[in-house]
């Protein structure tokens, strides 16, 4: 998910079909609506939030639907800015030594998901790229090369003599 499709999403674009969880994307870069599933874990935050928003806010259902799930006043219904994002995840990231942003996070997120076995058109769909040469400029291939390499090495057994 690109920055803008986060900070633009509403409750109302939070939905459920059968058991399965979805954002739908409308600020999407293509200009299409596209709909991305939702892991287990977050759904379970996401559902907490809105308990806990419609208790703290006095919302019922149909109010909270119009409302930012990332925003900087919950009355005033504005949104987070970029800025703002950016700010929020560089100072996560000095918390671990770390200089990122949120485009890096999807540079990680997708070298992660080649090392762990994703196939490059899953990337490219997952990543929302209309062309797969975009995608491998966003996966570290230095480092999933030299993984590659590393496990076609012979096993050594440096504790012989």
């Amino acid at each position: 998910m690109r920055s803008k499709e986060l900070l633009t999403l509403q409750f109302k674009h939070y939905l459920k079909r059968e058991n399965e969880y979805f954002f739908k994307l409308v600020q999407t870069k293509s200009g299409k609506d596209i709909y991305k599933p939702i892991h287990k874990s977050l759904v379970k935050k996401l559902e907490e939030y809105k308990e806990y928003l419609m208790s703290m806010y006095s919302l019922d259902l149909k109010d909270l639907d119009e409302k930012y799930i990332f925003s900087t006043s919950v009355l005033n219904n504005s949104p987070l800015s970029y800025r703002s994002l950016n700010a929020i995840i560089q100072d996560m990231g000095k918390l671990i030594g770390k200089d990122i942003s949120p485009h890096n996070i999807r540079h990680a997120i997708a070298t992660e998901l080649s090392l762990s076995g994703a196939d490059i058109l899953e990337i490219r769909d997952f990543l929302g790229h209309s062309d797969t040469k975009v995608t491998e400029v966003y996966i570290n291939a230095r480092s999933i090369l030299e993984k590659k390499v590393l496990e076609k090495l012979p096993e050594i057994n440096l504790d012989e003599e």
